[in-house]
């Protein structure tokens, strides 16, 4: 009925003014409500959303930093697996190049290194083979002479690739490839 009032432009008494006023100061007392909850929410959700990334940020550090220290752990274990392998092939390289063929490898297991070894095997018992055959024929003893200078040769080209190969290992570890 006010509503009527004011838009036929009618005039309204002071208690219809009065309930207007209080009505306005009502709805005007709404609205703040309305925006301070809104705030309010809005905080929440802010705070809300700043724990959850301070969670993914602390939970991001966690993982990297176990993975960095299983990827170090890995690099060591291998580089020094690594190391034993070469050491093993270097030792027998050098007795090899002083023309002891008494060497034995370890040619078990089944990797590069084990493989090598096993041709190293081969090689050694070739040589040692091939002594005990020119040993037997002292009749030919140029040729025996021919044939351990080549042994020497062979052996001492044989160090060299060895030790090269192990050198070669080495920088590809350290170089990361």
């Amino acid at each position: 009925m006010l509503l009527e009032k004011l838009k036929s432009n009618t005039t309204i008494n002071a208690q219809e003014i009065a309930k207007l006023v209080e009505l306005t100061s009502n709805t005007q007392n709404n609205i703040e409500a309305l925006v301070k909850l809104n705030a309010e929410t809005a905080a929440n959700v802010v705070d809300k959303a700043n724990l959850a990334y301070s969670k993914s940020k602390v939970i991001f550090l966690v993982v990297s930093i176990l993975l960095t220290a299983i990827s170090v752990i890995t690099a060591l274990a291998i580089t020094r697996l690594l190391r034993n392998y070469m050491k093993q092939v270097n030792i027998l390289a050098e007795k090899l190049s002083k023309y002891d063929f008494t060497a034995e490898t370890d040619d078990e297991g089944k990797n590069e290194f084990t493989e090598m070894n096993g041709s190293l095997k081969t090689v050694i018992e070739n040589i040692k083979e091939a002594i005990r055959t020119v040993k037997k024929c002292r009749n030919f003893k140029s040729k025996f002479r021919k044939l351990i200078s080549s042994i020497r040769r062979i052996s001492i080209i044989f160090a060299r690739t060895c030790r090269d190969y192990a050198t070669s290992c080495r920088r590809d570890i350290y170089s990361g490839k």
